[in-house]
């Protein structure tokens, strides 16, 4: 199969996979106990209600209708480009979801970065020095940070440079550039280091192994530069696996980015998911879910693309 009829069918192959994942979470959503009309009303203390008020609001909300139409009302919708409107907000959903999902790439991007340059820098530098002392310290520091929970990492830094050194906001986003910037450094510091001891460990694996090749072997004896040797020839092959796992890394990154975004008050799409849940806001839930697995879907089709991009020898 040449790679254009690779592209092809893996294209086709998401359709049915998104619907799957949005069938599953509609779902699970509506078999968790918790009226969205009921709390709709308990949002509103010292209002009294009846049950014909629930009803109305049932009605209204299309809540009354069977669940495959709810569905399949929803995925005409979404086709048409209406994610519907929120309960909670009572605004159009894709509003609401633009801006935290242009905050929550304000917030992965610079992790991802971060994440991927310690690792190959601890993970290359671990694997040149095999069981010294260098060695030992890089692995100890991807074992540490990859065995951190984010929440209690996220609730150290904020007692340690925010509440205690006073350098950066405790919370939520800052109005001008100097304050929003400020505001990320600490969550992009806690998803970055941790994403960096989950991948040094495999850099240094990888390395390992490509250390002891042949060609590695030939290209030393030939006089090349050391530097030569690790950084282009060892390294460009060593990098495929840690590329076709962060396509992976991106969707256990998703969860992360809830806990960091929730402990930190950060607008993003992880805690608007979180809120959406807690208030049964189902077009929120449903909407978020799918950028979600859209970008983890789309990342992973990126990352196969690029490895046989960077290595002729795959076929498909």
């Amino acid at each position: 199969m040449t790679l254009r009829g690779y592209v092809a069918k893996r294209l086709l192959e998401m359709i049915p996979l998104l619907i799957g994942i949005t069938l599953l979470v509609f779902i699970i959503i509506h078999s968790v106990p918790g009226d969205p009309a009921e709390i709709f009303f308990g949002m509103r203390p010292g209002v009294e209600y009846n049950p014909k008020d629930i009803e109305a609001v049932r009605i209204q909300l299309g809540l009354d209708r069977p669940l495959y139409e709810q569905y399949l009302s929803w995925i005409i919708r979404m086709l048409h480009g209406d994610l519907g409107h929120s309960y909670v907000f009572g605004t159009a959903v894709s509003y609401e979801l633009g801006g935290a999902l242009l905050n929550t790439l304000k917030l992965q991007i610079p992790s991802i970065i971060l994440s991927f340059l310690i690792a190959i820098f601890v993970g290359v530098t671990s694997a040149t020095k095999q069981y010294s002392k260098t060695d030992y310290a890089g692995m100890s520091f991807a074992i540490f940070f990859w065995s951190m929970p984010w929440f209690w990492f996220s609730l150290m830094m904020i007692f340690t440079f925010s509440l205690y050194l006073g350098w950066f906001p405790t919370y939520g986003i800052g109005n001008s550039p100097i304050e929003q910037v400020k505001s990320l450094v600490l969550p992009v510091v806690v998803l970055g280091l941790t994403g960096a001891g989950f991948l040094a460990r495999l850099v240094r694996s990888c390395m390992l192994e490509v250390l002891r090749q042949d060609y590695v072997r030939t290209a030393r004896a030939k006089g090349v530069a050391e530097r030569v040797v690790i950084y282009k020839h060892a390294l460009r092959n060593a990098v495929l696996p840690v590329i076709t796992v962060m396509g992976l890394y991106l969707g256990y990154a998703v969860s992360g980015t809830a806990v960091v975004e929730t402990v930190f008050a950060y607008p993003g799409i992880g805690q608007l998911l979180v809120n959406a849940a807690s208030y049964r806001d189902y077009p929120m839930i449903m909407a978020a879910t799918l950028v979600i697995s859209v970008s983890v879907v789309v990342s992973i089709f990126v990352v196969d693309i690029l490895c046989a991009y960077l290595d002729p020898r795959i076929r498909y």
